[in-house]
């Protein structure tokens, strides 16, 4: 009779089981790893093209900011004319029957006319003038610009006339001032 060797056999089985199990945990842990390695590559690849398309569009933006730049220019230059015009609406509308009247005054004096003196008095609606000519013609002129400048000076009247010693006139002259010539929303209520 024969006997027979089971314990190789048996042997054999148990490394079976062993091998099958070490496969089993090698399948279930390396399978995952490739995986996430071939996840990884495709966010790397995704974020290399996103990367690149954001330098595409930066540049793009900086190409057009630079073509821009005149008309970013031009604007800046109207906002600050349109505060100017508003600063020069608020002036007009706000200024004072004193302002009107040197207004009126910058459009009749001669270019040769100085001024050492000029009283404005409200309580009898008057102007006095004291200054400088370098001719007499001058002064001359000055009267007859007062006597034609819409009303607003009235009776223009020459009281004194000097020279002096640099070979110029000194002169005082006194008008009038019509204040329904002023335009009302000036008039004051003094």
């Amino acid at each position: 009779m024969h006997r027979l060797n089971l314990h190789n056999y048996r042997e054999k089985i148990i490394l079976y089981k062993q091998y099958r199990a070490y496969l089993f945990i090698s399948v279930a842990i390396v399978i995952p790893l490739v995986m996430n390695l071939i996840f990884l590559c495709f966010l790397e690849i995704s974020i290399l093209k996103q990367i690149n398309v954001n330098k595409v569009f930066k540049d793009s933006l900086n190409k057009l900011d630079v073509q821009m730049a005149p008309a970013y220019d031009f604007q800046n230059k109207l906002n600050i004319a349109k505060e100017k015009l508003e600063f020069i609406k608020t002036l007009e509308k706000n200024k004072t029957e004193m302002v009107e009247i040197i207004q009126y005054l910058d459009k009749s004096v001669p270019s040769q006319i100085y001024f050492t003196n000029l009283e404005i008095s409200k309580k009898d609606s008057s102007v006095n003038f004291k200054g400088i000519a370098l001719n007499p013609l001058y002064i001359a002129q000055f009267i007859d610009s007062l006597r034609e400048s819409n009303g607003v000076f009235q009776k223009p009247l020459l009281q004194a006339n000097s020279v002096l010693d640099d070979g110029s006139y000194a002169f005082e002259m006194s008008a009038s001032i019509h204040n329904k010539t002023l335009k009302p929303e000036y008039e004051s209520e003094y």
